[in-house]
């Protein structure tokens, strides 16, 4: 007689270390950029590679699947490759570039302090790391506009949960990072230095004046300095440290 075996259990006890790492041109033998990251995705969960075409008359409003988030979008939008879940078309695009050569990744899962979100909390309907990628790699140009285009979306809607995003094209890189409910940072990455951040929020100089190489909220400043995070009076110019963990 033949004994009953129980089913096999999955092993489920995924690791959940998200880590980006993004290379200056100074730092590689072909001078080529790199932004690169690993997911903390389901392994078990296929991912299917996505290509949209440019158009003049795309979606006008972006309803999430597995959130409340919603918003407006532009009827223009540019062609893409995308990395999403198999039973989530159009959502977590997680990696990709578009028609004009400009390349995403998002989303590194960071965190802020208590102190930061207590100021500013997170907003349950937000911008959410589901959401993140296909806001906003069809409708921009450059690396830069990326910022810009993200950090508005951050400001008029909030976030639901801390994040950062790498963005490069055949310029430049670079890279955002959530503060609070509706505050941002985001900086260029020198050519000749490397960055490695695995959840994680690194940021911590700021130079509201150097537009060349920040990007911010434009209260950022006022901000921290209004709840606390930061003293004006410090011998250095640093981003607040009371605003991550």
């Amino acid at each position: 007689m033949r004994q009953k075996t129980q089913p096999q259990q999955l092993h489920t006890d995924y690791p959940s270390e998200c880590t980006t790492i993004i290379v200056g041109r100074q730092h590689t033998s072909d001078g080529s950029m790199i932004v690169a990251r690993s997911e903390d995705w389901n392994a078990v969960l296929a991912k299917n590679l996505e290509i949209y075409e440019d158009t003049d008359h795309g979606p006008e409003r972006f309803v999430a699947l597995d959130s409340p988030f919603r918003c407006d979008l532009p009827k223009r939008a540019l062609g893409y490759s995308a990395l999403a879940p198999y039973h989530l078309h159009g959502h977590w695009g997680s990696a990709g570039f578009n028609s004009v050569g400009v390349g995403m990744s998002a989303t590194e899962s960071i965190f802020s302090s208590d102190r930061a979100l207590e100021a500013d909390p997170l907003v349950p309907d937000g911008v959410a790391e589901n959401s993140v990628f296909n806001i906003v790699l069809p409708y921009i140009h450059s690396a830069r506009e990326g910022v810009e285009r993200l950090g508005s979306l951050i400001e008029m809607h909030g976030v639901a949960e801390g994040f950062g995003v790498g963005f490069v094209d055949s310029h430049e890189i670079w890279y955002l990072e959530t503060a609070s409910g509706h505050r941002w940072l985001a900086t260029r990455i020198p050519e000749d230095q490397y960055f490695v951040t695995g959840n994680q929020s690194r940021f911590r100089k700021y130079d509201p004046k150097d537009h060349a190489n920040y990007l911010a909220s434009d209260d950022l400043i006022e901000f921290a300095i209004q709840h606390g995070l930061y003293d004006p009076c410090a011998w250095r110019v640093r981003l607040p440290r009371g605003l991550h963990p």
